[in-house]
């Protein structure tokens, strides 16, 4: 039986790469090979040559491709629907995942930059306060909360450094969590002070410490304990000034002023 190998989706000089390739290895000559703008058809007598050739591309050729293969016998080209179904959802799983390779990209050089002289907005941040927070089990009405408050509902800190030693967006003591936080995540004081992610991630870091204490969970948790102790450890209600902040959080939280509504956000385990 006449069979057609069918090498779909990928650019000229891959195609070029392909069959000379197989026509080298597999004695196929190379006018017999039908070259088009997105696929190769190889024309080959010999069913051992065939899966040869499958073989080949699997091991040898496919590695070096860009886009996708189908390995297709004659007798099954007349269903041309399935088939370009079938190709169309690996395009467009290609694309997704060439999308999420630039996100990717973006975020990462986003996340290791350096702000000097740049105040963020809140809009700017939710996406990447939610997806800290996931990452580290911390509940999103917890991460909002505690960056309205340690802001004044300004979200303007980035770069401020208070009279008690609290560095950046989200406002971290760097007396007491420096330490643990440059151990941990690598981060300096430049970091807290000047790159707001980084303040997010070893505040999602701090808090989800607390949480292990206590044994909360992102469905279970007591928000005025976790305020509390942020601010002034698990004797926090011993503290005047951590009782104080524990309420204004609990003030803030039941104004209700943040919500995230969930989008294709990539979500790494920790």
């Amino acid at each position: 039986m006449k069979n057609i190998t069918k090498i779909t989706h990928v650019s000229k000089f891959y195609a070029l790469l392909i069959a000379l390739t197989l026509a080298n290895k597999n004695n196929i000559k190379l006018e017999d090979t039908i070259i088009s703008d997105n696929e190769i058809n190889i024309n080959d007598e010999s069913e051992t040559n065939y899966n040869q050739i499958k073989t080949d591309i699997v091991n040898i050729v496919a590695p070096a491709m860009t886009g996708h293969t189908e390995y297709i016998e004659e007798e099954y080209l007349k269903d041309n629907s399935s088939i370009d179904s079938k190709i169309d959802s690996q395009v467009s799983k290609t694309e997704k995942l060439q999308n999420d390779i630039l996100i990717d990209n973006k975020m990462l050089v986003e996340e290791n930059e350096v702000y000097t002289n740049r105040v963020f907005t809140y809009d700017e941040l939710k996406d990447s306060i939610y997806r800290i927070g996931q990452e580290y089990g911390v509940p999103f009405d917890i991460m909002t909360t505690i960056g309205h408050q340690e802001s004044g509902g300004q979200w303007n800190t980035n770069g401020v450094k208070s009279y008690t030693g609290d560095y950046g967006q989200y406002q971290i003591n760097v007396r007491w969590n420096l330490e643990s936080i440059n151990r941990e995540l690598g981060f300096t004081e430049d970091d807290l002070l000047y790159n707001p992610y980084k303040s997010i991630e070893a505040s999602a870091y701090l808090i989800n410490k607390i949480m292990n204490i206590y044994g909360y969970t992102l469905d279970n948790y007591d928000p005025k304990e976790i305020f509390g102790t942020y601010n002034g450890w698990t004797n926090w209600k011993e503290k005047e000034m951590a009782v104080a902040y524990a309420e204004s959080c609990m003030s803030i939280l039941e104004e209700n002023l943040y919500s995230y509504e969930e989008q294709n956000v990539k979500i790494k385990a920790k």
